[in-house]
């Protein structure tokens, strides 16, 4: 993760600028390019990964991949180690090395979404969900795996402002990711003898395609197929879920379909996640503002002791750590009160429930924002010692409010993020069948490629509320506007969360111990 936002995320947008001459809107666009790409990556690499590879080959041929698009990275900042903006000494970047960037930058977002779901699989796979005890640490295991994560934002948060300062910036930024991923990824091998690894279902995923393809086919064209109407026997004896998903029930062997039973209720499963996904999405776009209209909004405060992009960079991840262990504690720990009182009265801390919650301080984060912006614009400017107005990249007028205001809606998102992001791999890995285990999480992932595509819409269809001068702009309004919809979106997930079936064949391990606990007492 040093690697992902140290070498990659976290500084695209001023490198390709200032290096090679992109104006702001298309370095935004190129950001969440960027963005969407790595996360459209889960959903192959998940399929391969279930297919043929399973989840250990899969991390080591995406890591793999990852060093090389950093290396092709490393070579494109070497030949175009020159500034072209203001003060630079060049005025066109060399083309050769633009060409290489934009190559090793997606090489690299291909290594980095595939690696995603395959590593969070072969982790969770060490458990043994027979045993209480194993299944409770799998639980922190997914918080201890997004702690590693901010750890890695947290450190490479101040990569930023370094290279900024450095001749030789960007070179020295690839060059470390590049090699400390090589090690790690050469550890990874060393001790891959150690690991548990399940042998992949090759059939699986493919079925799955199939069974929607035939409940389509059998839907639309019935009088091309031959009827079948099931016994009592066999009406008595299939899963309680049968019914609902009358369109994949025709590909079912209880219907006349080619499939066994068994199988349609795996992929009914999927689908009857999906409702519960599509919140996910608005989730996401929110947690993309705190890396663009937040950074802009700070770029116009007093920001010259601590520079507003590195601002977000190192405390988002820092509260991500800080309440993603606390979170673990209060909620789960023997030792802590309030985990007690809710083991008593049979409540979890599930990841249905954690993707629900987070929903909340997100929302209040979008809010703060807000205000904070319609406060910014009415205090007053920021002058220098010259007398002269303080001006941001942009040339747009500072105000004398202090960037640190800003780490108001980061906490509240980060709080945000601590909740939903474990939530996601928890639920998406609990909850689907064996054999679809790597994929489900692939699409819990690909929430943030269309929250990426979303923004783009956002920010296109909103453009002439935010301008490069916020005091002309309405960004305070804009924020208003998302934190409504991520209302809206609460709702609409009391709403999934309320339809979805806890009761079903799938159900997560945790839920199933509690409740034999809880019927033996």
């Amino acid at each position: 993760m040093f690697a992902f936002y140290g070498g990659l995320k976290d500084w695209l947008n001023w490198y390709v600028g200032a290096y090679l001459g992109v104006d702001n809107t298309d370095a935004q666009t190129l950001y969440l390019a960027f963005n969407s790409f790595t996360y459209i990556m889960p959903i192959l690499s998940g399929i391969a990964c279930d297919l043929y590879l399973g989840s250990a080959k899969t991390v080591y041929l995406a890591g793999s991949a990852y060093v090389g698009g950093l290396l092709i990275l490393l070579v494109s900042t070497i030949i175009n180690n020159k500034l072209v903006v203001a003060g630079g000494s060049q005025e066109e970047p060399i083309q050769a090395g633009v060409v290489l960037y934009y190559i090793g930058s997606f090489v690299a977002a291909f290594g980095s979404g595939a690696i995603k779901p395959a590593i969070v699989v072969l982790g969770a796979d060490q458990y043994n969900m027979e045993y209480e005890e194993e299944a409770v640490q799998r639980g922190s295991y997914y918080t201890l795996f997004y702690v590693t994560v901010q750890v890695g934002g947290f450190v490479a948060g101040y990569f930023p402002m370094l290279v900024k300062k450095e001749d030789f910036g960007p070179e020295l930024t690839i060059a470390l990711t590049t090699s400390m991923l090589a090690a790690s990824l050469a550890v990874l091998v060393m001790f891959r003898n150690r690991f548990i690894v399940k042998p992949c279902k090759s059939s699986e995923t493919l079925e799955v395609i199939q069974v929607i393809g035939s409940g389509v086919a059998r839907s639309v064209a019935p009088c091309a197929f031959s009827k079948k109407t099931p016994t009592e026997t066999q009406i008595m004896d299939a899963p309680k879920e049968s019914s609902g998903f009358g369109i994949l029930d025709r590909a079912s062997n209880l219907f006349g379909g080619p499939f066994d039973h068994d199988r349609v209720a795996a992929c009914k499963q999927i689908v009857r996640m999906l409702p519960v996904w599509s919140t996910q999405i608005m989730i996401m776009l929110v947690y993309q503002q705190g890396a663009t209209y937040w950074v802009s909004e700070g770029w116009q405060m007093n920001d010259t002791v601590f520079d507003s992009n590195t601002l977000n960079s190192v405390f988002d991840p820092f509260f991500c750590a800080l309440f993603m262990l606390t979170i673990r504690y209060v909620f789960t720990h023997p030792s802590a009160p309030l985990a007690n009182w809710l083991e008593s009265r049979g409540w979890q801390l599930t990841g249905l429930r954690q993707m629900g919650i987070g929903i909340i301080p997100f929302t209040a984060a979008m809010i703060a924002a807000g205000a904070l912006e319609t406060k910014r614009k009415n205090s007053p400017l920021l002058y220098g010692p010259d007398g002269e107005v303080v001006l941001s990249q942009y040339g747009a007028p500072k105000h004398d409010m202090s960037v640190f205001w800003m780490l108001i809606p980061t906490a509240l998102g980060s709080l945000g993020e601590s909740f939903c992001f474990v939530g996601i791999m928890d639920f998406f890995y609990s909850e689907a069948p064996d054999g679809l285990k790597t994929i489900s999480t692939a699409i819990g992932m690909f929430t943030s490629a269309v929250a990426s595509w979303v923004g783009i819409v956002f920010s296109q269809g909103f453009k002439s509320w935010v301008g490069n001068d916020l005091d002309d702009s309405r960004l305070a309004q804009y924020n208003y506007v998302i934190a409504g919809i991520s209302g809206a979106n609460f709702l609409w997930f009391l709403v999934t969360a309320y339809l979805y079936r806890r009761t079903n064949p799938y159900r997560g391990p945790l839920t199933e111990l509690s409740a034999n606990k809880h019927a033996a007492h």
